[in-house]
C-alpha cells in the first residue's frame, strides 16, 4: 500500500508527519491487550469493535479484557515463548482517554508495524498500511471522542515472496513481527 502518503476521508491525502519529538503528543506505548489470530478470523468476527455481550445469548467469542498483554514498542516473537516462530495476525487493543482541543488536528502516528496493519479507532476503520519498518499515520480528528477511546490494530507479519523482506530471509534478520517503534497521538 502507500508508504509516504496515506489516504483518508473522501480521497484527500495527508503526508507523513515529521519532527515527532518536537510535537505535542500523548504516548500510547506500554502494555496493550493482544489476541493471537492464527486462523485470521478477527475481521469476520469484528474484533475491531471490542464488543461485549449485552445478553447471555449474544455471540461474542473474544475478549480483549481477558486476553494476554504485549508491550509496545516491541515484537511479539521475543515477548512470549509460544510466539517465537509465529507468523500471522495479532490484534492489539489500547484504551485511552483524550481531551479535545479547539482548532487542532489529531493524528495517530506509528513508528512501524511489520508488515501489514489495519487500524481502527472506536470501531471505525482508519485505514491500512503495508511495509515493514516504515512509519505511517492517520488523521483521527473527526473520529476521536472526548473522554474514553480505544484503538485496535491488526498486525500481520507473515512473509511472502513479493514482500520486502521476502520468504528467504532468516528469522535472525529481524523479520519478527509488530510495532518496534513508539506510537503517539499528535
Amino acid at each position: 500500500m502507500l508508504i509516504r502518503w496515506l489516504s483518508y476521508r473522501h480521497g484527500s491525502t495527508i503526508p507523513l508527519i515529521t519532527n515527532i519529538p518536537g510535537r505535542t503528543s500523548i504516548s500510547l506505548d506500554g502494555t496493550w491487550r493482544a489476541i493471537v489470530d492464527p486462523y485470521e478470523i478477527g475481521t469476520g468476527m469484528r474484533f475491531y469493535e471490542n464488543a461485549r455481550p449485552k445478553t447471555p445469548r449474544d455471540l461474542v467469542e473474544y475478549d480483549f479484557d481477558t486476553s494476554g498483554i504485549l508491550n509496545v514498542p516491541g515484537d511479539w516473537n521475543s515477548q512470549r515463548p509460544e510466539l517465537f516462530f509465529y507468523e500471522g495476525s495479532v490484534w492489539y487493543k489500547k484504551s485511552f482517554s483524550y481531551h479535545k482541543r479547539n482548532h487542532s488536528r489529531v493524528l495517530v502516528y506509528f513508528g512501524t508495524a511489520n508488515y501489514r496493519a489495519s487500524v481502527y479507532l472506536n470501531a471505525q476503520k482508519l485505514g491500512d498500511h503495508e511495509g515493514g519498518f516504515t512509519p505511517f499515520n492517520f488523521e483521527v480528528t473527526d473520529q476521536i471522542r472526548e473522554g474514553d477511546n480505544f484503538l485496535v490494530v491488526e498486525v500481520n507479519n507473515q512473509r511472502k515472496a513479493e514482500n520486502v523482506p521476502g520468504l528467504s530471509v532468516l528469522l535472525e534478520s529481524n523479520v519478527n513481527g509488530d510495532k518496534a517503534q513508539p506510537l503517539h497521538l499528535h
